[in-house]
């Protein structure tokens, strides 16, 4: 009979080289003879983990925890585990319960930072970071981590520093020279960006938060030749896990060749607002006679059939519907994609006033709900917020904040924002004694053809960046869209310009410095009177 404590050794050893298998059998037969040991639990588990079996390895360290409770290393892989599975409150009680048997444990304090960072919560998670250097000023991990959580906070020149830090203390950690490049672009340096983005592919020439990053950058300059070649790095970026994946359609990828002809699938990516903006590339192809079938969201369908004559638009399902697999369609392609081979240049963004038509029914009975005669004052449609929850912290504002353009006499405000915002509605209108009309009976984020209809009634629509910017602009509405500072904005509004390409009617309105939406809100109200009226 093997000896326990050799059995263990080789377990240990097995799980460092990587032999999952063969550790997780070592831990078997120590368990089978010496019972439930909380050690050997702990080694079954991490074995279960590693070798991608989370549930199962969930059930050892349960095992382990109930054989002693007090053991900070099993509470940790507990939180792993429950982690990978999604189950992200769960982790982070298990990391918690970790601290509060050692408080000074770096790796606690390090991987719930890490939870609490992809829960978006960044500056908790700073603050566990921190403790985590106070431990060892010296772990450059930590100080890598910690300077991603200052960078989305805004904090740039804290971000740098800690960036810095841990490149002194480790030059292979590619991904902080890849943040380094998003502080030097954030502090508007955009030359020195890419040449950290090049140090980081000179690490790992594949890396593709570099190239993605790289290809955004160049984007925002109006560098379209090298950024968009680039930019099909975007599928291979965690920051697609929030996007449309990619779908499973048989034809060839389109390459820009003729298409003689021939029918093209193009397949909605990415959010909601993105598919409206990439819907003007298809009108493009509409105009010089393409056959396209476009697929979209289907809150989409019924707006893009009325405003896309000669284009198939069928909603995305999974499995797609029947159309979509149409043998006779010769080619697909990513909406975003479209660009390269119909738009590879501003100079060739078309001066179109809209691509999308509302309802005309429908615009006219909102219509009639606001202009009770020919002196009604105008209606202006507001929206505030962005749910997307990488942006949330940069792209969203509070309601409370639009005081100056709220206090404008002599107008109508009409809500456009999609969510629950009665509570914020009824403060303001509380504090500063202004009405927000609400349309109680349409639903803004379900019903987008309504949403087109109630926007194609506004006079002027003000919004930060959102779906509701990009529906008023391709319908042709007077839009401005208050947009954050740096990496926060998204690369198609461009950079240095107060007009946009995309949406002739669409004015922008920048902020000048991270977080400061009261210079920007200040200059929205000044222009409102001779625009609004």
């Amino acid at each position: 009979m093997t000896d326990p404590a050799q059995l263990y050794a080789e377990a240990v050893g097995h799980l460092g080289a990587g032999r999952f298998a063969d550790a997780e059998e070592c831990a078997r037969k120590i368990l089978a003879t010496a019972g439930q040991h909380a050690d050997t639990l702990n080694i079954l588990g991490l074995a279960q983990l590693r070798g991608g079996k989370p549930e199962r390895a969930i059930v050892a360290f349960k095992k382990a925890l109930k054989a002693n409770h007090k053991l900070v290393p099993v509470h940790l892989n507990m939180g792993l585990a429950l982690a990978e599975l999604g189950r992200r409150e769960e982790a982070e009680t298990s990391f918690k319960s970790a601290l509060a048997i050692d408080d000074r444990s770096i790796d606690a304090h390090f991987q719930l930072g890490l939870l609490l960072q992809k829960r978006f919560r960044f500056a908790e998670a700073s603050e566990h970071f921190q403790r985590a250097l106070e431990i060892d000023e010296k772990h450059a991990l930590t100080h890598g981590v910690m300077g991603e959580a200052l960078l989305l906070q805004g904090r740039f020149d804290d971000a740098k520093r800690h960036l810095e830090r841990a490149i002194a203390l480790n030059p292979k950690l590619i991904g902080v020279y890849d943040n380094l490049g998003l502080v030097a672009e954030n502090q508007g340096r955009s030359e020195e960006a890419l040449q950290w983005f090049a140090r980081a592919l000179e690490e790992d020439p594949d890396f593709p938060g570099s190239h993605f990053n790289r290809a955004v950058t160049h984007l925002r300059r109006g560098d379209m030749a090298q950024g968009l070649a680039e930019y099909e790095w975007r599928w291979r970026t965690p920051k697609t896990k929030l996007s449309t994946p990619v779908r499973p359609f048989t034809q060839a990828a389109w390459s820009g060749e003729p298409l003689q002809g021939r029918s093209l699938l193009v397949w909605g990516e990415q959010g909601v607002g993105d598919e409206i903006r990439t819907a003007g590339l298809v009108a493009d192809l509409a105009e010089r006679g393409e056959k396209v079938v476009l697929e979209c969201d289907k809150r989409l369908v019924a707006l893009f059939q009325r405003s896309l004559p000669g284009v198939t638009v069928i909603e995305r399902r999974d499995p797609p519907v029947k159309a979509a697999t149409d043998p006779t369609i010769a080619f697909q392609c990513p909406a975003e994609s479209l660009i390269r081979f119909v738009r590879p240049t501003l100079a060739e963004f078309p001066n179109r006033p809209r691509y999308l038509r509302a309802d005309e029914g429908r615009t006219a009975g909102f219509r009639a709900r606001f202009k009770k005669g020919a002196d009604s004052p105008p209606v202006i449609g507001l929206s505030w917020g962005s749910y997307n929850p990488q942006l949330l912290s940069g792209k969203t504002t509070a309601l409370a904040d639009w005081a100056p353009i709220l206090r404008k006499p002599d107008v109508q405000f009409v809500g456009l924002q999609y969510g629950d915002i009665r509570t914020e509605c009824e403060t303001v209108e509380k504090e500063l004694g202004v009405s927000l009309s609400q349309l109680g009976d349409l639903d803004l984020i379900k019903d987008l053809d309504g949403l087109a209809a109630l926007i194609s009634a506004c006079d002027l629509v003000i919004t930060v960046s959102n779906t509701t910017a990009h529906l008023a602009g391709a319908l042709g509405v007077p839009t401005w869209v208050l947009l954050p500072y740096g990496h926060f904005q998204p690369w198609y509004w461009f950079s240095g310009r107060a007009d946009s390409p995309w949406y002739p009617s669409v004015r922008l309105y920048r902020q000048q410095k991270f977080g400061d939406w009261a210079n920007v809100i200040a200059r929205v109200a000044a222009d409102m009177p001779t625009t609004a009226s």
